[in-house]
């Protein structure tokens, strides 16, 4: 169920996003808040959006980062993968041991 969300809603959805901040027909920071907001409902639906999603984000913001010539859209990509960054490391801790919840 949460691979299925993973590829037909966020996927899409994020790639929608980054090409809206490229155009800049939305605003930079609005649409930065819309990815994070994403890619963190779609980190909670499987582990596969884990590993997906920050992947998708980061190819598409390294590409568009070289069509742009500006390292700014990078940053704005990395703070919309903290979630993932979060979610990997209490799931690291939880699988090894050191998190007892």
């Amino acid at each position: 169920m949460g691979k299925s969300y993973t590829c037909n809603f966020a996927i899409p959805l994020i790639a929608i996003i980054i090409i809206q901040m490229v155009k800049e027909n939305d605003s930079i920071k609005q649409s930065t808040i819309k990815m994070t907001l994403v890619s963190f409902i779609g980190t909670f639906a499987s582990a596969n959006g884990m590993m997906t999603i920050p992947v998708l984000i980061g190819t598409l913001g390294l590409v568009f980062m070289i069509y742009k010539k500006t390292t700014r859209f990078l940053v704005l990509c990395f703070v919309a993968i903290v979630p993932e960054i979060l979610q990997f490391v209490l799931y690291f801790l939880y699988s090894r041991g050191g998190l007892a919840l």
